[in-house]
């Protein structure tokens, strides 16, 4: 079965990922995907930031070689008390776990984890599937039952982001296991690439790893947390067997003839587009129609909205589709060259020539119609994709596609954003990664979307305890709690935010994550570390704005506040 998370074409048997499969996805995924991009800066030559990539956090190259990991992928020169000493140790947490999560008590609410006699005290109104509403004023999501729902969600419900590339850096770790024999389901199909997380699993229960093993546990561990709903790359068809509220992603990436080489979006004036995506969601959609557990779906996550004003002028139109149209789009505009380049302060000898040569945004006035342009691209796209989804699906929610930080940080770009997505979205989503919640721009976002509900569907803070890092960094495991009560029941008490989703379930290893080379992202943005083992005062924070949700979202209690706030790793 092709899974909808975050290696888009993936498959899982026994437990073992396909390389192959995910190996042609790997150069288009980062998570957060383009985060780094999100951190505020200097504006492009149209005022729009340009891309600020961050390098992961690595202290050193590999060729300085200082880093060093243990048997169990823990950073060896770190010191912490859940730092594992021995096998044993491994082997006695099955008796630590089970008492541990044996403590634990669930929320008690409903089978799609609503509020349970939400329904008749608000007058909520029971469809089938989830859907909005409004509640005393209030934006809200329904469940299918008619009850209250916030969704509180955990991304990337598998070991994907725990595997790291061994070529190249052998002598970082202090042990390697065969390729062939017990820790065989910790590789990823080849000798080179290795999870230490997936291996210690195998230490601490004597068994294989198999994925579905694997999310059943991960599902009961979170719902006694207070989460209730899969996040984004979370494999969808173990969440409709366990019964998982989730929100898979609507297979447009499978669309290439709809790519542009070196930028990040759907080009929806590609030739065949629109049939491709009608012949698409009539092969994929019908036969999800009727799950109530799938609350809606994504069109997908991080795109470059933000560089289509600058870059789009760039490119030629040979090689993307936008480009032909922006100059069809200035040819009917203009009428005559010389009109077009009084307007664009510009010396062409003819239309023609603007479908190869880069243009250059010299004038307020060429910078208006870039404006113009980005606002005609997204409703072409948006509106294309909603109405040929309500063709194929009219029940489930259409939730956008998980903004990328830069343009939700930049005010003109978001206007343009929320302007569109509130035509054709049920709901806007969005990566929202800040120290604190960033309340004006949430709010500004709502207004300008006529006032459209927002999910933020990625956010993280993380520490250095254990020896990695994170962009968002709490200088302990208590303050990274009091970030998230706060940021979470801030947004919960705002009136039109309907769901927080953490990023992510498991840390990253320690070497870096393997699709990313030597240089891989690792961060500390778990709930487990990669012995398995809780963040337990972390967690006892989440827990604690888990079980009064509700009472945020119905305004019946203040959220939790602090003064402090993560700190931008540098």
């Amino acid at each position: 079965m092709i899974l909808p998370f975050k290696f888009p074409g993936a498959r899982f048997s026994t437990g073992i990922v396909v390389l192959a499969a995910i190996t042609a996805a790997a150069a288009m995924l980062t998570s957060p995907p383009g985060f780094p991009g999100g951190l505020p800066g200097a504006g492009g030559p149209a005022g729009v930031p340009a891309d600020e990539k961050q390098q992961p956090a690595k202290s050193e190259s590999p060729a300085a070689g200082p880093l060093r990991v243990d048997r169990f992928g823990q950073v060896a020169s770190a010191k912490f008390q859940e730092k594992v000493a021995g096998e044993e140790a491994l082997k006695k947490d099955r008796e630590a776990d089970e008492a541990y999560y044996g403590s634990l008590q669930a929320p008690d609410w409903d089978a799609y984890g609503g509020l349970k006699g939400s329904g008749e005290t608000y007058g909520l109104k029971a469809t089938g599937y989830y859907h909005v509403e409004t509640l005393q004023g209030r934006k809200v999501l329904v469940t299918p039952l008619g009850t209250l729902y916030f969704s509180l969600g955990v991304n990337g419900i598998t070991v994907n982001d725990t595997y790291t590339q061994l070529k190249g850096q052998e002598d970082r770790f202090e042990w390697l296991p065969p390729y062939e024999g017990e820790y065989r389901s910790a590789f990823l199909n080849t000798k080179d690439t290795f999870s230490f997380y997936v291996a210690n699993r195998i230490r601490k229960t004597g068994q294989t790893y198999t994925s579905r093993e694997f999310y059943q546990e991960s599902i009961s561990r979170i719902r006694k947390w207070g989460f209730n709903s899969a996040g984004g790359w979370s494999p969808a068809n173990y969440a409709t067997e366990f019964k998982v509220p989730h929100f898979p992603f609507l297979p447009l990436s499978e669309i290439t003839e709809a790519k542009v080489d070196g930028l990040k979006i759907f080009d929806i004036f590609a030739e065949g587009a629109e049939a491709r995506i009608d012949a698409l969601f009539a092969k994929t959609l019908p036969q999800n129609k009727n799950n109530p557990y799938i609350v809606g779906y994504f069109l997908g996550n991080e795109s470059d909205y933000h560089r289509i004003i600058n870059d789009v002028p760039k490119l030629k139109a040979s090689q993307a589709p936008s480009k032909r149209k922006l100059v069809e789009v200035l040819i009917a505009k203009y009428g005559t060259i010389d009109k077009f380049n009084t307007a664009w302060k510009a010396g062409y000898s003819s239309f023609d020539r603007l479908y190869e040569e880069p243009l250059a945004l010299s004038s307020s006035q060429a910078i208006s119609d870039m404006d113009a342009f980005l606002e005609l691209y997204l409703d072409t796209y948006y509106g294309t994709v909603e109405r040929l989804f309500r063709k194929y699906d009219p029940n489930h929610l259409l939730l956008g596609d998980r903004w990328l930080t830069t343009p939700s940080n930049h005010p003109k770009v978001r206007g343009i954003l929320a302007k569109t997505a509130g035509k054709h979205m049920d709901v806007i989503s969005i990566n929202h990664y800040s120290p604190q919640l960033d309340r004006t721009m949430l709010q500004d976002v709502y207004d300008k979307s006529g006032g459209r509900p927002v999910l933020l569907t990625e956010f993280a803070f993380g520490t250095r305890e254990q020896g990695l890092s994170a962009p968002l960094l709490a200088s302990s495991e208590a303050e990274r709690a009091r970030l998230y009560r706060a940021y979470v029941e801030e947004a919960a008490s705002l009136g039109f935010v309907v769901g927080t989703h953490w990023f992510s379930y498991l840390d990253q290893p320690a070497t870096g994550r393997w699709f990313e080379g030597l240089q891989g992202e690792s961060y500390n943005f778990g709930l487990l570390n990669v012995a398995d083992r809780p963040y337990k005062t972390f967690l006892s924070g989440v827990t604690e704005t888990h079980k009064s949700i509700y009472d945020m979202v119905l305004g019946k209690k203040a959220p939790f506040r602090t003064t402090e706030a993560a700190v931008r790793l540098k």
